[in-house]
């Protein structure tokens, strides 16, 4: 378009810009909205021409929104999926921007991104995302750890040491760490300063005794506040798992329970 020269005498100044779904500048700034695309043009200061959505438009094929983990919707409408964290910005028909996996926060969950995230397979709850931001509850749930003890009734993680305590009637447990025995109030007067009676009174056995079975029933929220690390009770109870399922003494159907367990967390 040709310029125009005011006639002497006059001040010009740029028109205003009223093409629906236009950007709004005035004069020859005016152009389609990020997001549509579209021909303006000018007859003395009055507009013509329309914008459209991107999408809309056969023609504009590198308008499209085709941004991985997107909602794919057309022009300014298109948006990161539920559970993915990103930005989208147009520049008049083009777009750039990425959606990725937003982090998983809930506590007890098994830590994985975007729509991976979910409750640990000790814990029960249900997750939600807004955008990408991520709601929910994980509870604990009882569990029996027994398999992390040995015959003694101890559980080595590092330097420290740990003993389960089993009532042999209710069996109900207890998680005692040794490194700090001075925090429990004993029962009784005599017995060994680490042994179950002595601590808790009658019917307490480790969990290695006979009278106990071998059960350490509990939390891993609860067992993981004693030995202060979740993540590796769960790499460890995994690691047990696979010892059971490996093992020729173990049932043929309490292998397929651990297998199923094992391929549905493997990814954590």
């Amino acid at each position: 378009m040709n310029a125009v020269t005011c006639p002497d005498g006059f001040q010009c100044e740029p028109a205003d810009c009223m093409v629906e779904n236009s950007n709004r500048e005035k004069g020859l700034d005016c152009a389609c909205a990020d997001g549509y695309v579209g021909h303006i043009t000018w007859v003395g200061s009055v507009t013509e021409g329309k914008c459209e959505l991107a999408q809309l438009v056969p023609s504009a094929s590198l308008a499209l929104c085709n941004v991985e983990n997107s909602n794919r919707e057309p022009g300014s409408a298109c948006a990161c999926l539920q559970s993915f964290s990103g930005t989208i910005k147009w520049d008049g028909s083009n777009h750039e921007g990425s959606c990725t996996p937003a982090a998983c926060t809930v506590k007890n969950s098994n830590g994985e991104p975007g729509p991976d995230c979910r409750c640990d397979e000790y814990s029960n709850g249900e997750i939600s995302w807004n955008g990408d931001q991520v709601t929910g509850t994980c509870e604990d749930i009882e569990f029996d750890f027994g398999s992390l003890f040995d015959t003694q009734g101890l559980l080595v993680l590092g330097h420290n040491k740990y003993k389960c305590c089993t009532h042999s009637q209710t069996k109900t447990s207890n998680v005692v760490d040794l490194q700090n025995l001075d925090r429990y109030k004993p029962a009784r007067i005599l017995g060994t300063k680490d042994g179950c009676g002595y601590l808790f009174g009658d019917h307490w056995h480790s969990s290695g005794d006979q009278k106990s079975a071998g059960v350490c029933k509990g939390t891993l929220g609860n067992l993981a506040m004693i030995t202060g690390d979740r993540k590796a009770l769960k790499q460890l109870l995994r690691d047990k798992a696979i010892q059971m399922q490996k093992s020729p003494n173990t049932d043929s159907s309490v292998k397929d329970i651990i297998s199923s367990n094992i391929h549905e967390h493997e990814s954590e």
